[in-house]
């Protein structure tokens, strides 16, 4: 991707971004609410574009980080805190205002680096909450090591949506499921 390979260069990012009409980010450039009711989400797909109105809806602030210039005008025009950029990258973070943030949300399976993105957010704030999502369970345990305190995996979550059917269906109630693995 362009965008990547532009960021990669740091004078020529700041080249680009001066001709996008999208001025630079600042974390100074407006007041944030306080670290409880903030949330930065990584990325503004189906599942980024979901958790961000409900956090907004209930009174979390989302900060969404997004690579997709097209993305990012239509997000500043649904009243949503945004930052343009590559959330591997440490001075995006910091824009982002992760070191101000309760949780982060990675919410693309596929972000490339997701491992080096939980990395730099905790050197920013070791206390962050970091939720990452990812395809297969065999993900999981990388991710975990990284740093991520939850790991959601497709492959878990359609397991577990299937078991709780079945279960359902069968008479059993909350209480009386129990998971033998924890990884789910």
């Amino acid at each position: 991707m362009i965008e990547r390979w532009a960021m990669a260069r740091p004078w020529l990012w700041k080249v680009v971004n001066g001709r996008t009409g999208m001025p630079a980010a600042s974390a100074d450039a407006h007041p944030r609410p306080e670290a409880r009711y903030r949330a930065v989400v990584v990325g503004y797909g189906p599942t980024g574009r979901t958790v961000a109105r409900l956090l907004k809806d209930n009174g979390v602030s989302p900060t969404v980080v997004e690579l997709n210039m097209e993305t990012v005008r239509e997000i500043k025009d649904a009243g949503i805190d945004v930052i343009y950029g590559d959330a591997s990258h440490r001075d995006t973070l910091r824009e982002a205002g992760v070191a101000d943030a309760a949780v982060l949300v990675l919410t693309s399976a596929d972000i490339a680096h997701t491992e080096d993105v939980i990395r730099l957010a905790r050197e920013h704030s070791p206390g962050l909450r970091v939720m990452a999502r990812t395809t297969h369970l065999r993900e999981r345990d990388a991710l975990k090591a990284a740093g991520a305190d939850l790991v959601f995996s497709g492959e878990g979550e359609v397991a577990l949506a299937f078991t709780e059917s079945i279960l359902s269906r069968l008479g059993a109630t909350a209480v009386g499921v129990h998971l033998r693995d924890q990884r789910v």
